[in-house]
């Protein structure tokens, strides 16, 4: 199995400290930043693999990837230039707070067109209630100054909105905001109570599965009253796609669990960014090339869980778009994705407002 995509986990350790984080990086006593040379050779390995396909991607994370540094970024795109294999489309999105986007940031992301996902969950006084710095500060000013700084370069910049306690009632509010600052894509995330290096800890959400429905039916009223062009909210066009007979962009909602490889700051390989645990741990890359771990049985096995539905899924009438969801959201091997009754509120309010298809 080999594939285009690669996670790279930059950083471990954040500049903030939000009230829901599932990586628990703000409590480190230190930043842990993989090492340029580690990155570098996961580059030229990964340029290899892909030599005679048409392009690769590589998403840049954390904790919060910008703590490496510009330099840092800077020599990754240099290392990306010199592997690549002629004719080969490179693609590079970084997930980030926002908070060290100065100009230089900036620049540098507009010149090699990277994609941003901006971590924003609505407008100040909901986000400054869960995205607060180690100081007790609020986030808010800094993520949109770094918003305005991008957009004025004409980067391509997403919305990553967790929704927990502090917005969970404010669907339509928070919508309104991303409409009317000009955001053209916005992710929702529930936000999770369990950690990333949990995958046998019980999906409890800090929001139950009935109060996320109900936002996302109030989100989804509040988008069809917003004159077009609407923003592209991912839930909703996944469900659109799908309805279709379209793949969805998402891998909650695809057919398998093979999205690509997730690589921690120390050279550790996982199969997903919820499965980072030794038992789920594929190798590490200071011991074993990146293609073992592409070609490792595992992979499959891990991709095929996907398929291993509960009855109850099977019997959905909701099936053909949720696909299951999330194998780590099922509470046991015979119960659904614990989020299974906000999809079920959620698709029967599209198909109420006749946006579904077949």
């Amino acid at each position: 199995m080999t594939a285009t995509s690669l996670m790279l986990k930059t950083v471990r350790g954040c500049n903030l400290a939000c009230s829901y984080c599932y990586t628990a990086d703000s409590a480190l006593p230190h930043v842990e930043i993989m090492d340029v040379g580690l990155a570098t050779d996961i580059i030229a390995q990964q340029m290899a693999l892909v030599a005679g396909k048409s392009a690769v991607s590589f998403g840049w994370q954390g904790g919060e990837p910008t703590l490496a540094g510009l330099p840092f970024f800077e020599q990754i795109v240099a290392a990306e230039a010199r592997y690549a294999p002629d004719g080969t489309v490179i693609s590079n999105d970084l997930q980030t707070n926002g908070v060290l986007i100065d100009d230089s940031f900036a620049d540098f992301l507009a010149t090699y067109k990277f994609l941003v996902g901006l971590s924003l969950d609505g407008p100040r006084h909901l986000q400054d209630a869960a995205r607060k710095d180690k100081a007790g500060r609020g986030s808010f000013g800094r993520t949109m100054a770094a918003f305005e700084r991008l957009a004025l370069r004409g980067v391509d910049v997403n919305a990553l909105c967790v929704v927990g306690p502090h917005n969970i009632k404010s669907a339509p509010e928070v919508l309104g905001f991303f409409a009317a600052q000009g955001f053209t894509h916005v992710q929702l995330v529930p936000a999770m109570g369990f950690g990333c290096n949990e995958p046998s800890a019980y999906p409890k959400y800090l929001v139950s599965a009935s109060q996320y429905g109900g936002f996302l039916c109030e989100l989804l009223q509040a988008w069809m009253s917003l004159r077009e062009p609407r923003p592209c909210v991912q839930v909703i066009d996944d469900a659109l796609r799908a309805s279709s007979g379209q793949a969805p962009a998402i891998c909650t909602h695809a057919n398998t669990c093979d999205a690509g490889l997730v690589i921690d700051t120390n050279g550790d390989v996982y199969p997903c960014d919820f499965y980072q645990s030794a038992l789920a741990c594929l190798g590490n890359l200071h011991e074993r090339p990146l293609l073992e771990m592409w070609q490792s049985a595992r992979l499959p096995d891990f991709a095929s869980r996907k398929g291993q539905l509960p009855a109850a899924c099977r019997a959905c009438s909701w099936l053909c778009l949720c696909r299951g969801g999330c194998p780590r959201n099922r509470p046991s091997d015979s119960a659904p994705d614990a989020l299974c009754e906000a999809y079920g509120s959620f698709y029967g309010k599209m198909d109420e407002m006749g946006l579904l298809k077949g």
